[in-house]
C-alpha cells in the first residue's frame, strides 16, 4: 500500500514493564480516540505514624538515647548523694572486727576541729607568762615563775595545756553560785609525768595564796584583788 494510502501504523516499541507498578486500565473517551492506555501507579512508601521508615527509625535512635543518658543521670546522682550522706560510725580492722579509733590514733586536727594531743603523750608545756595574765572575765593574775603552793587551799584539780586555760577556769569557778572563790592557780608543766602521777591533773585551783615554795616546774598565778 502507498505511503498516502488510508491509515499508517506505527511500529510499537516493547516497554519492560515495572513488577513494583500497578497498572490501570482507561476506557471511555480516552479508549474511543487512542485505544486503552496504560497510567503507572508508582507504588506507595511504607510510613510510620506519618513518618518514613528511615525517618521514624533515626527518630527511635536519638529518642532512646536521650533516655538513657537521662535515666543514668538520675541514677548517678541519686547514688552519690545517698554515699555523701553516709558517715564513717567504725574502722573495719584487719580481721573483720570493728574498733573504735582512740584519742592517740586522732590527728591533732581535723578540718575545723581542734583535736588535742592525749596529756599521757605530752612531755612538757611552755608555761612562760608575763608579770600580768588577763582571764576571759578581764580579771588580772600576778605570775610567779618557778613557785609552788603545795597542799593549800585546793578546791579542784585539772588538765591543761597551757596557764591561760588553768585561770581562765579559775575565774569560771568564782561564777559558780556556793562553789568557793578561786583566789590562785599552780600549773606543773610536766604534763605526761603530773597527769599519771597526779590524777589526771597538772593545774589546782585554790582558794588560798598560801606561803610559796620554789619549784622550777612549776608556776602560780595570783588574782588581783
Amino acid at each position: 500500500m502507498a505511503a498516502s494510502d488510508g491509515l499508517q501504523v506505527m511500529p510499537t516499541v516493547g516497554l519492560m514493564p515495572d513488577e513494583r507498578a500497578q497498572y490501570q486500565t482507561k476506557g471511555g473517551l480516552e479508549s474511543f480516540l487512542g485505544g486503552d492506555t496504560l497510567d503507572v501507579v508508582q507504588p506507595k512508601s511504607r510510613t510510620i505514624l506519618g513518618l518514613q521508615k528511615r525517618h521514624f527509625v533515626i527518630y527511635l535512635t536519638v529518642l532512646l538515647f536521650v533516655v538513657a543518658a537521662t535515666i543514668g543521670g538520675s541514677v548517678g546522682g541519686a547514688f552519690a548523694v545517698q554515699q555523701s550522706r553516709k558517715a564513717p560510725k567504725e574502722v573495719l580492722a584487719s580481721d573483720g572486727s570493728t574498733t573504735t579509733p582512740s584519742a592517740s590514733s586522732l590527728p591533732s586536727s581535723s578540718g575545723i576541729f581542734y583535736v588535742p594531743p592525749p596529756a599521757g603523750s605530752v612531755l612538757a608545756i611552755d608555761t612562760q607568762c608575763a608579770s600580768k595574765l588577763q582571764s576571759w572575765d578581764h580579771s588580772t593574775y600576778s605570775c610567779h615563775s618557778g613557785q609552788d603552793i603545795p597542799g593549800q587551799g585546793d578546791i579542784a584539780a585539772m588538765t591543761a595545756y597551757t596557764i591561760q586555760q588553768c585561770i581562765d577556769a579559775c575565774s569560771s569557778m568564782s561564777t559558780i553560785p556556793g562553789a568557793p572563790k578561786c583566789r590562785a592557780v599552780a600549773i606543773g608543766k610536766t604534763l605526761s609525768h603530773e597527769y599519771n602521777v597526779n590524777k589526771g591533773a597538772n593545774c589546782w585551783l585554790k582558794n588560798v595564796t598560801g606561803q610559796m615554795s620554789s619549784n622550777t616546774d612549776y608556776v602560780v598565778a595570783t588574782l588581783d584583788e
